[in-house]
């Protein structure tokens, strides 16, 4: 009886450990509150993690009426925090080398702009490789399935490609190192008529301008 006490109290020790607020993480499901943002537990990555009509700025949920700290250089900012396109933003930690991942596609759900929790520890490398290379401009290309009316996929292929761009600033890359475009369905990398061809479509194109 004693050993299965201690059993059943070793199982639930790591499944408290599992979960963190603050710790390191690999994917959202390791925190108890808030999503994975470069490997640490953090409030959010993009607006659409808040709630209650705040927004995600450095990694936290802020009424309209709050504003992050303005910087000139990463001694104004705090512990842990780097001075990142003017604002006070979380350090990121060492840099990767020259040969990491820095373009790539982003996919998205139907009629869907929301950045999918399953893509952020793709963007997350992708930010971090950014940041190694700070003189490199980016293109982000929204694109949507052939589904609907050409000027409601250019206007969704446009937030796709914005919803991008927003977590990649919320990561600390430059926003003036972007250039934002949309083909609606004019640009399909499949061009069968069929739901495994439309999710391929829905996308956002990370490449180098």
């Amino acid at each position: 009886m004693f050993l299965k006490f201690v059993m059943v109290s070793a199982l639930f020790m790591m499944s408290a450990c599992h979960q963190s607020t603050s710790g390191t993480c690999k994917k959202d499901t390791d925190c108890k509150e808030g999503v994975c943002v470069f490997g640490k537990c953090q409030e959010c990555a993009v607006d659409a993690d808040c709630k209650d009509g705040k927004t995600c700025q450095n990694a936290q949920c802020l009424n309209p009426d709050q504003q992050p700290k303005t910087c000139t250089d990463s001694g104004d900012c705090g512990t842990g925090m780097v001075c990142a396109a003017g604002i006070c933003a979380p350090s990121t930690g060492p840099t990767q080398s020259l040969s990491c991942a820095i373009t790539g596609v982003v996919h998205f759900d139907f009629n869907g702009y929301d950045v999918k929790s399953d893509t952020r520890d793709q963007l997350n490398e992708i930010a971090s490789c950014m940041r190694s290379n700070p003189g490199q401009k980016f293109v982000l290309s929204g694109n949507t399935d052939e589904r609907g009316t050409v000027e409601y996929n250019l206007a969704l292929g446009e937030k796709r490609a914005q919803t991008v761009a927003q977590y990649l600033q919320n990561s600390g890359i430059d926003g003036s190192r972007m250039t934002i475009i949309s083909y609606g369905k004019e640009k399909p990398v499949d061009t069968e008529h069929n739901e495994e061809a439309w999710s391929k479509n829905r996308r956002t194109d990370i490449t180098l301008d």
